[in-house]
């Protein structure tokens, strides 16, 4: 599978990574604080459409990301995600996780 390559590619951090008006209905600030870095928050985008989607509510960026993006994560996220919050964080955490530990072995693993 080809993938995009450009300088312009960026991470997005969907729930933003500055606490704002427009996420404080779908978590506290701690929570905030405890998920906006995770490897399930982010996905990649160019750096205009990251700068145009910045801290708006994820209602606004399902469209974007699931329309506009070149990236098949960030249209995927969309797709499979009618809301973000900390449940949806959780939950990709754990499919991202599941999907490291089959894909890169590490060496005490016995060989298939």
């Amino acid at each position: 599978m080809d993938h995009p390559i450009s300088p312009d590619v960026s991470v997005e951090h969907v729930m933003p990574q500055a606490y704002c008006e427009a996420w404080s209905s779908v978590v506290t600030k701690p929570q905030h604080n405890k998920l906006r870095h995770l490897w399930a928050n982010l996905i990649p985008l160019s750096s205009a459409m990251n700068s145009t989607v910045d801290q708006d509510p994820y209602s606004s960026k399902k469209k974007i990301f699931e329309k506009e993006s070149m990236f098949t994560s960030a249209r995927q996220l969309a797709i499979d995600n009618d809301t973000w919050g900390e449940a949806e964080i959780n939950a990709r955490s754990e499919m991202l996780a599941d999907w490291a530990i089959q894909r890169w072995r590490r060496p005490s693993d016995p060989v298939a």
